[in-house]
């Protein structure tokens, strides 16, 4: 009996260690875990493990399925419709771009592109995760970071299994080693910003600056995936798959982040029986 009492204990120890690292009074919106959601179904094949452990293997996961995504699509650009309407189009955009060019837009589509630069965005997310880590948010920074190491992840895989050249204009911007497909830059602004979107919602208590930072979390990426056209570098496909692993990663980095709060004992949907009233404080 008293073998079985320190155990628990000992696990009771545990699990306060665990949600020490989190912030207990709200996870904010979407990334709070509910009953019966997948983050759930994950947690109670990992119940036991730590939670950083749990996130992962759920980014692991994450990373098989959307690279499989990823050069599905790259295969179908390439392969099946480079000679199609669908294919002809994709260049007739880029060509009608470069027509256009102005010394006006050739300037701000430098700082669109900019925005979502590896040193832009590798600067404003250790920032923004050691802000968080500070003020004990441990689930955002996490979130910041499955959803960046997947993005890349994936990109730098997919670039390797779908060659593609870039578009064939003059080009404004230094051309990197990667094929075209997908659009890092994109990916990169969805993901970072949309996380900033999401963790201003949970951060946050002013509605209007809530309103500010969503907007531009929303505008940003669009910003970025123009100017990469705009400047030669990318395909309208190469853009949209760009924003599909954007969308992807954010997905895979949220449940992630759910798997890691039910692991610690957050959350609605946390593994094992709810506390009894003795523990609770309950009458």
């Amino acid at each position: 009996m008293a073998t079985e009492t320190d155990a628990a204990v000992e696990r009771g120890a545990a699990t306060r260690r665990r949600r020490s690292w989190f912030d207990l009074d709200g996870t904010g919106g979407v990334l709070e875990p509910t009953p019966g959601d997948l983050a759930g179904r994950c947690s109670s094949r990992l119940s036991g493990r730590h939670p950083l452990v749990g996130a992962l293997a759920v980014a692991a996961a994450g990373y098989v399925v959307m690279l499989a995504v990823l050069v599905g699509l790259g295969l179908l650009v390439t392969r099946v419709l480079v000679d199609t309407a669908v294919g002809r189009w994709d260049e007739s955009v880029i060509d009608w771009l470069a027509r256009h060019r102005t010394p006006l837009f050739d300037d701000l589509t430098m700082v669109g592109s900019h925005l979502a630069e590896t040193p832009t965005v590798v600067l404003v997310a250790t920032v923004v995760a050691v802000y968080l880590l500070v003020r004990h948010f441990a689930q955002g920074a996490l979130l910041l970071a499955v959803g960046l190491v997947v993005e890349v992840s994936v990109f730098l895989t997919t670039t390797l299994l779908v060659p593609r050249d870039r578009p064939d204009v003059p080009k404004l911007d230094q051309v990197p080693p990667t094929s075209s497909f997908p659009s890092g830059h994109t990916a990169a602004a969805v993901v970072l910003f949309v996380c900033l979107g999401l963790l201003s919602r949970a951060r946050l208590r002013h509605a209007f600056v809530c309103r500010v930072v969503w907007g531009l979390a929303l505008l940003v990426p669009v910003v970025v995936a123009l100017s990469r056209m705009y400047r030669g570098m990318h395909h309208p496909a190469d853009v949209l798959a760009g924003m599909v692993l954007g969308v992807g990663a954010l997905v895979v980095a949220v449940t992630a982040v759910r798997v890691a709060l039910v692991l610690a004992g957050c959350g609605t949907s946390r593994v094992g029986p709810p506390p009894s009233p003795a523990t609770t404080g309950a009458p």
